[in-house]
Parts: structure tokens; sequence; C-alpha cells
């Protein structure tokens, strides 16, 4: 794939020590797609984690739950070093051949090397990574070496495993798409200088920028925030309802009185020494059952409540019609983007 912005491969640097990278031939706008991979072509932690090792992950936990630091680069590498192992029957054969076999990270110098940048802080972080490395491999390989069927011995040596960690160190990439790092073809030949780069990851079928794990929370956060509004405008509203109703309702009766209408017969009571006795005025002491008016107070009550609800549903769904993709379920491809 070219653009007509970019130019592909250029080679920087000078004698032993120039790399492949891309220049910039124009500005690139921001948001304006430069480069699309498919995403059959990706590697990541999704698709390694529900491969053929699926099983192998799931029987232990202690080494690649998600809840762990490092959880998901113990599934990344396992499955890198079994695609490595099938050679050209790996669907990312031209991917794995592309890699540089000679990368390299600070943590991987001799200590004399480390002494010549007279920085003790430097020196320091080095030694804790190349630490936190054998850690991992420690672990790592006393899982692996239980699956003779799925890895062979030489595919898991400590030289293949430290390779693998240097390159998903120097080349994984991390985006906007949630609890997922990846390895993307080509585009890890892009960035080598030291300035931070963004990797938006779009959904296949709306082409919208997935959302991160803080903005999905600060959608429900509003969302909660909308509802809280919503059911407290509700029960303000019923409130004065029932405020208004009881204003206006007769309880000898069961009717609504009319507004404005004086004092008479039909809606003037009198309160006997019998709670549950009430007497219309002019009724010559005619009984009412008490239990009668609660329930047609409560009915209309309920009825009241009812309406109320319903127009607040409606118009919940009136302002908020949109859908959020969490973009998991979706095989997206990966698009480009210069921020």
């Amino acid at each position: 794939m070219t653009h007509h912005k970019v130019q592909y491969p250029v080679l920087f640097g000078q004698g032993d020590n120039q790399y492949p990278a891309m220049l910039a031939l124009e500005d690139i706008e921001k948001n304006e797609t430069i480069i699309k991979v498919p995403s059959r072509e990706i590697i990541n932690t999704k698709k390694a984690f529900y491969s053929e090792l699926e099983e192998m992950f799931y029987e232990h936990p202690e080494l690649f739950s998600k809840t762990l630091n490092d959880g998901e680069d113990m599934i990344l590498h396992s499955f890198i070093l079994h695609e490595i192992q099938k050679g050209k029957d790996s669907i990312y054969h031209q991917m794995i051949k592309m890699w540089p076999k000679d990368t390299d990270i600070v943590m991987n110098w001799e200590e004399e090397d480390l002494d010549y940048l007279q920085d003790p802080t430097l020196k320091y972080e080095a030694e804790r990574q190349y630490n936190e490395m054998m850690d991992s491999w420690n672990r790592l390989y006393a899982v692996l070496s239980k699956y003779p069927k799925q890895f062979k011995a030489e595919s898991i040596s400590f030289y293949r495993f430290k390779w693998v960690f240097i390159l998903t160190t120097n080349r994984c990439f991390s985006s906007n798409w949630p609890g997922v790092c990846q390895m993307v073809p080509w585009c890890d030949q892009i960035n080598h200088e030291n300035v931070n780069v963004n990797y938006d990851c779009l959904d296949a079928k709306t082409g919208e920028r997935l959302m991160t794990w803080d903005e999905k929370l600060e959608v429900q956060r509003q969302e909660e925030l909308k509802k809280e509004d919503s059911k407290g405008r509700f029960l303000t509203d019923l409130k004065n309802d029932l405020q208004e109703l009881s204003n206006q309702f007769d309880k000898t009766t069961g009717q609504i009185i009319q507004v404005g209408s004086g004092p008479n017969e039909h809606n003037t009571i009198r309160i006997q020494t019998d709670k549950n006795k009430i007497v219309k005025k002019g009724d010559k002491g005619e009984e009412l059952d008490k239990k009668d008016i609660d329930e047609r107070t409560n009915k209309l009550r309920d009825t009241l409540i009812n309406e109320r609800r319903e127009k607040n549903i409606a118009a919940e769904n009136k302002e908020d019609s949109s859908d959020y993709s969490s973009g998991i379920e979706s095989d997206n491809d990966l698009d480009l983007l210069v921020e």
C-alpha cells in the first residue's frame, strides 16, 4: 500500500547503524489515515488468548490471568513463541521474518557498557528490568515445558524468549482498544524517534473510534447522573401531582371536586367519633366504608404514578438513542491516525 504523503522504505542513520523507516513527504493532518492494516495480519492479545493455546491459558490462571500485571504479556509471549515454531505454516510468517534478529534494549547491555552512561538511575532501571525478565522467563518456562506437544524444547529456550521479550517491548502497540495490545506488521517500522505516538482502533462496522476504559467509565458515570436527575424530577413532579390531587379529592364520595365550586352538601364533611365511619352533611347518618374510600384513593395514585413513569421513560429514550460499542467483539482493522 502506498500513500502520496509518505515514502517507505527509507534508510536513516549512517554506516552500520542504518535502519529502515518511513519518511513524510508532506504534512499529515490530524485524523488522516495513511495506512490501513487488515486485522487478520495483526497479532494481539485477544487473538492469542482464543487460539489453540486457550486451554493452557485457562489451566494456569496464576500465570495468564488478566488480573495480573504481566498476565496478558505472558499470553502474548506464549502465542508468539508458538507461531515462530510453526515456521512457514504460521499465517504471521512474513511478519515474523521481517523482525530484526539483532534488536536490543538497555537492559541487555553489559555492566561495563552501562557504566559508560554515568547515570546511576538508568543503570538501576536496566538492572531492574533484566531481573523482571528473568523472573518472567522462569515462571513461563515452568508452564510451557509441561506441554511438549505444543512447544518443542528449542522453541522455548531462554535466548528465544529474550528475543521475543525485547521485540514486544520495542514494537508492541498500545492503543485505545481496552485490554488489547498488538503487534502490527509494517507499522512497527514507522516511528524510531523519542516522541509519543497515539494509535486509535476503529470499529469495523461503524468506523467510529473505540473508547478507552476511562472513557467508558465516564460514559457510565454520565448515564448514572442522568438517571439520578430523572429520578429526582420524577419524585418532585409526583409529589406536586399528589398534593394537587389531595387538594381536589373529596374523600366522602371518591370524586374530584370542581375547582371554583363553593361549600355545598357534596363537598362539606363532618367527622364523627367513629373514625371508621364518615358521613356527608344532609345524608342523615348514611355510613360510607373507609376501606372503600382508601382503595379508590390508592387506585388514583397508582394510575398517576404509572402515567408519570411512562412519560419519563419516553423522554429518556428520546434524549439518548446512542449505542456504545466496546469493539471487543468486532474483528476490526487498524487505522493509523496521526494526532
